[in-house]
């Protein structure tokens, strides 16, 4: 999308963007000494909240720009598509590709190649020899990609993903006991759903669909962690333990 799309709002919706954006600056500086300071004149400040909206506006023509299904969360961007046939497939994708790139270029963007992965999820073991290429290069194929926190691997069997939550709810475990001494049951819970909480949440509609034996060290993990939270008995499951007046 160009930028004189996003000025084509009107009003005071307009004057707040052009305020928002304009008489922005960038500098660098290194202990006491500070470059001198150069405007900005195209690209969304970081680190403040109307950052992701703004990647947003700019980008949200993307998904007419090719037949992939597209997928945007602020600067992230996953392109899907989908063949019968691995021959036609890459075809296909090679050829949409070049519409991605020519949208890329028109937007003044560019592909960081290092940064861009591509999977082909199959139960097939034996895959031919698949490339995709852009202007940028040739993109890296791999057997597992981490988009927006959840590990998928290439059979989509979540056991990736399964072990990164397993190795956080031990790493939580272990703070929790070390602070359950000394700490109140109400800084429990609020470490717990800092440290605990999101790795449980995160993609839970996808990855709990795994088999009741690959989820079976999740729950052990999470009923210990409930269990030395409130002193409990080994036996007691978490979802007692949630109810109880200790918690």
């Amino acid at each position: 999308m160009q930028i004189a799309k996003v000025w084509s709002l009107r009003g005071l919706t307009s004057d707040f963007f052009h305020s928002y954006l304009s008489n922005r600056c960038q500098f660098t500086k290194f202990g006491q000494t500070e470059s001198s300071h150069i405007n900005i004149t195209c690209g969304s400040p970081q680190g403040l909240i109307l950052g992701p909206l703004l990647v947003l506006l700019y980008m949200n023509d993307l998904p007419q720009a090719s037949a992939f299904q597209t997928v945007l969360f602020a600067d992230d961007t996953c392109l899907f598509f989908k063949s019968n046939c691995m021959s036609t497939l890459q075809a296909a994708v090679n050829g949409e590709i070049k519409h991605v790139d020519d949208w890329l270029i028109s937007n003044k963007l560019t592909l960081n190649c290092s940064k861009t992965k591509f999977m082909v999820p199959t139960k097939s073991h034996k895959l031919q020899k698949f490339k995709i290429n852009v202007v940028a290069g040739a993109v890296e194929e791999v057997n597992q990609v981490k988009y927006l926190g959840v590990l998928t691997d290439i059979q989509l069997k979540w056991q990736q993903q399964l072990d990164h939550v397993c190795k956080e709810l031990a790493c939580a475990s272990y703070t929790l006991l070390k602070l359950r001494a000394f700490s109140p049951i109400s800084t429990l819970k609020t470490v717990y759903y800092a440290l605990v909480h999101p790795h449980l949440s995160c993609g839970l509609a996808c990855w709990s669909n795994a088999t009741k034996t690959s989820l079976k060290k999740i729950i052990i993990l999470q009923n210990k962690i409930f269990q030395l939270m409130t002193y409990s008995e080994q036996q007691t499951p978490a979802s007692g333990l949630c109810k109880s007046p200790k918690f």
